[in-house]
């Protein structure tokens, strides 16, 4: 049964994973990468943004379950 729920929250889960690992990383780490980010050209920004803005709706347009109880 957990290979199946894997597979079905593989993005999700993916996406979490990333979060906690970049939540984790050393602060000095983060500094590199927020200056790797100030010296990116604004179209790639933008670029950047849209994608995640993007991402962001692929999650939010998914089917929402009613809770259980209203059901009864």
């Amino acid at each position: 049964q957990l290979p199946s729920i894997l597979e079905a929250y593989k993005t999700s889960l993916g996406c979490l994973l990333s979060a906690i690992i970049l939540h984790l990383l050393p602060w000095t780490w983060k500094e590199h990468l927020f200056l790797l980010c100030g010296k990116m050209p604004v179209w790639l920004l933008g670029i950047c943004c849209f994608a995640g803005m993007l991402l962001l709706y692929q999650f939010s347009s998914g089917d929402s379950q009613p809770f259980i109880y209203f059901q009864f």
